[in-house]
């Protein structure tokens, strides 16, 4: 795509740990607050592998990405997490597998936008995502802004972003402010992972493993739609328009070639949130 153009809850998917969700209705809904917190109890033991022991992410709401605190005033025992002012400069998938203790300031370096900025679901805030350019499993975030951001955001640039790591919905994202997020350069769109909507049911690892993914679904159906109205393709998967402009008019029993898109948790279920309308092909 060129320059100019233009969260329910998943179990713990390590085995044994309980039933996987069956689609969106199965994924559950979050409350809508100020945009900043949706966890319930359960959350210690959803969606993050190796994150069982994490205390609750309840006690750190907005903020500058300087406080790197959890709801106890300090941080975990588990992970590399650090009691310090100095963000620890990590990679995506320390975060997303637990290495990394919630609550903790870190540094993104060099990770790649997946997509433009947008509205969070509920709430204030603005949100994007941004991969490791090596791409592979875990190696995609949700970034979430609190505050306001005239900073133009686009697919394909290359940021260093500090942040504190937060969790709600069932997944680990950054929460920043405006000034944390340096645009170095632009390096041109990473390629998506191609799943099969098939991947995207019961306890699939695949769901977590390309959760804040740039990803491509090949030969789906719209099979209906959500109570916000929103297309669902194969029953399985939320098409968002939270990023893209000029999204076509889908209805039920339309044949798509692909979408490609962010793979996201949403409110509404798994979904997949396409950058333009370049990324919905007949």
């Amino acid at each position: 795509m060129a320059r100019t153009a233009p969260v329910l809850l998943v179990p713990l998917l390590a085995s044994g740990c309980g039933d996987g969700p069956t689609g969106p209705a199965d994924l559950g809904s979050s409350s809508a607050d100020d945009g900043l917190e949706t966890t319930t109890g359960s959350d210690d033991t959803v969606g993050d592998a190796g994150d069982a022991n994490d205390d609750q992410d309840d006690g750190v709401d907005g903020g500058s990405s300087g406080t790197g605190m959890d709801s106890t005033g300090g941080f975990e025992d588990d992970g590399f997490g650090m009691d310090d002012d100095m963000p620890l400069v990590v990679k995506v998938p320390d975060i997303k597998e637990g290495q990394v203790a919630v609550g903790t300031l870190v540094e993104l370096q060099k990770v790649r936008l997946i997509t433009p900025k947008g509205s969070a679901p509920h709430g204030s805030l603005l949100e994007f995502y941004v991969q490791d350019p090596e791409g592979g499993a875990r190696s995609g975030i949700l970034v979430r802004i609190d505050g306001s951001l005239s900073l133009d955001l686009q697919p394909g640039d290359e940021a260093t972003i500090q942040g504190v790591v937060r969790r709600a919905d069932g997944i680990r994202y950054l929460l920043c402010g405006a000034d944390d997020i340096v645009v170095t350069s632009w390096q041109g769109d990473l390629p998506p992972a191609v799943l099969e909507v098939g991947e995207l049911v019961g306890n699939s690892p695949v769901i977590m493993d390309f959760e804040g993914s740039l990803v491509r679904i090949e030969d789906v159906d719209v099979t209906g739609t959500t109570s916000m109205g929103d297309p669902l393709l194969e029953g399985v998967l939320v098409l968002d328009d939270r990023f893209g402009e000029g999204l076509p008019v889908l209805g039920p029993g339309q044949a798509l070639g692909s979408v490609t898109g962010a793979l996201m948790i949403t409110p509404q279920g798994l979904a997949i949130g396409p950058r333009s309308g370049d990324d919905v092909t007949p």
